[in-house]
């Protein structure tokens, strides 16, 4: 429930392990769904301090059932364990075109997009809402190779909920399902920019390419969304993948620092529109933010320390 979330907080000083901790988690959850590749050199960079080799092993809990999901980064590439029936059926079941193969991109730090991969929502520290245009081919048809870390999550999942509003797009969301999405943008975009949404911008004739156009105030001239400040399009952006991407299917989502680019007022902002929109999934959160921290019950934080430490 919104009032009693499932959520994890975790605080620590710089370099403790924070970021390693969810890395963790969306490689055991993912690297067993064989969707979803890291290359051997972006395995080699899962092995931190001098270590041979970087072994986790979870214990998830699905429905009624429960199992382990064990992984391990070797300089030669991911090994993982024997697999779990039921939870490898159910990522083959989530396969989405939007997210397939960026995982080593994500783990690399080559991507500024989040990872969006259900049942895993991997939010890193160093996302962004890309600004640039999107392409019609990607809008309308698969992914290409090479494409996902150069294009917005974000504005590819809202131009597709715009066409598929209109009914243009086979296998999307239906016309009201699509109406129901873009108006929780709606409501974010008038929350915390003051904003309306407009019409679409097209590129030259010869670009084919579409982009996301708002406007602050019922008569204000249109603008780029990307002309709103890095807070406003962090605080849209995030929660609006995670209640769009989760609402019919419950997953673990990994925040690591809601606080990027926010004002300090926005920290409890963010983190009630989250649990409000999604209360159905469950958070892992790192975070060097007091507020965030005061925000759950002191049973749901958790405080690294470093090896050694009686601090």
């Amino acid at each position: 429930a919104a009032d009693d979330p499932d959520v994890i907080v975790i605080g620590s000083s710089n370099g403790v392990g924070k970021t390693s901790l969810l890395e963790g988690i969306c490689l055991g959850m993912l690297a067993q769904g064989r969707r979803h590749s890291v290359g051997t050199q972006d395995a080699r960079r899962l092995i931190h301090t001098g270590a041979e080799r970087a072994l986790l092993q979870l214990d998830v809990v699905l429905g009624d059932e429960s199992g382990a999901l064990s992984a391990g980064a070797f300089p030669e590439g991911i090994r993982t364990g024997p697999p779990w029936e039921a939870y490898t059926d159910l990522i083959a079941a989530r396969a989405r075109e939007d997210s397939s193969g960026a995982l080593g991109e994500t783990l690399a730090g080559r991507s500024d997009n989040p990872l969006v991969a259900p049942p895993v929502l991997y939010f890193h520290s160093y996302r962004k809402v890309i600004p640039l245009p999107l392409e019609l081919a990607d809008i309308m048809g698969p992914r290409r190779p090479g494409r996902t870390e150069r294009m917005s999550v974000f504005k590819f999942r809202v131009l597709r909920t715009l066409l598929a509003q209109s009914d243009l797009l086979e296998g999307a969301e239906t016309p009201d399902v699509a109406a129901d999405v873009l108006e929780q943008l709606d409501e974010s975009l008038m929350e915390f920019a003051g904003a309306y949404r407009r019409k679409l911008q097209s590129g030259p004739d010869d670009a084919n390419t579409l982009d996301l156009l708002v406007a602050q105030g019922a008569e204000a001239p249109s603008m780029l969304f990307d002309a709103l400040s890095s807070g406003q399009k962090e605080i849209i952006s995030t929660p609006f993948l995670v209640w769009q991407a989760t609402r019919d299917f419950p997953s673990v989502v990994l925040i690591d620092e809601p606080e990027l680019h926010l004002h300090q007022e926005w920290h409890d902002d963010f983190m009630r529109t989250l649990f409000q929109l999604a209360p159905q999934n469950q958070y892992i959160i790192a975070t060097h933010s007091q507020r965030i921290a005061r925000s759950v019950e002191r049973d749901r934080l958790r405080v690294l320390k470093p090896q050694g430490s009686d601090r």
